[in-house]
């Protein structure tokens, strides 16, 4: 799933989840909230 980026007033970037919204300040942040937020979207059963 690919991130909003998101400049702020100073230019600094944020990652804005397409599917609920939430912003984070680093990649590593948004990706391990896609994981567990809506990970069950991309596991097979």
């Amino acid at each position: 799933m690919k991130a909003i980026k998101v400049k702020d007033r100073d230019g600094e970037v944020f990652f804005k989840c397409p599917r609920c919204g939430m912003v984070f300040k680093k990649s590593k942040d948004y990706i391990k909230h896609v994981n567990k937020a809506h990970g069950h979207l991309f596991r097979s059963l």
